[in-house]
């Protein structure tokens, strides 16, 4: 609106467009290791934390957001609203089990749902996975003894007994004795 004292009042309309471009990124990393054995590796029972973060990258509201991850415990975080620059967050935890040893990695992938950008699992960019290596350390001793305390004489029988113990920390498989 504008007005002059030649002209009077003058008003002008004009209308824009504006283009909603909801856009998210999910990044998904290990932030802790509880360590319970002391050994500064991620081996068994150890107690891992993991944080995903959805970052909405978009110029508009996404809504009814949920981050999840079935591994972790809690296994999700929901959001009603994320606006423009800000963050859902999910903090979880898991416990490194023989399996994952085995494996000599523990892969989970974090996903985010959402009623604008993901509405469905498994669009690239509403997944992020992690690899955690384990490290492997197959190893076994054996021993062998003699029942010898019921030998008396020549041609008697000795009773031998061979013992393998696994001393490492993966599963072993395949073994003769």
């Amino acid at each position: 609106t504008g007005d002059t004292n030649e002209t009077g009042t003058q008003t002008a309309n004009e209308s824009v467009t504006v283009i909603h471009a909801p856009d998210l990124t999910l990044a998904k990393s290990l932030t802790n290791n509880a360590d319970e054995d002391g050994s500064g590796t991620v081996s068994l029972n150890d107690t891992l934390t993991f944080t995903i973060t959805l970052t909405n990258t978009g110029n508009t509201t996404l809504t009814n957001v949920v981050v999840s991850d079935p591994q972790l415990t809690p296994n999700s975080q929901t959001c009603a609203s994320v606006l423009p620059g800000a963050t859902c967050v999910l903090v979880g935890t898991y416990v490194v089990t023989q399996t994952d040893v085995d494996a000599g990695q523990f892969q989970n992938t974090g996903t985010v749902t959402d009623n604008d950008v993901c509405p469905a699992a498994g669009v690239a960019t509403c997944q992020s996975t992690v690899i955690t290596p384990i490290p492997q350390n197959p190893s076994f001793t054996i021993t062998k003894n003699a029942d010898v305390a019921s030998v008396n004489s020549a041609g008697d029988l000795i009773t031998y007994t061979v013992v393998l113990t696994n001393t490492g920390n993966v599963t072993l498989t395949g073994v003769s004795v």
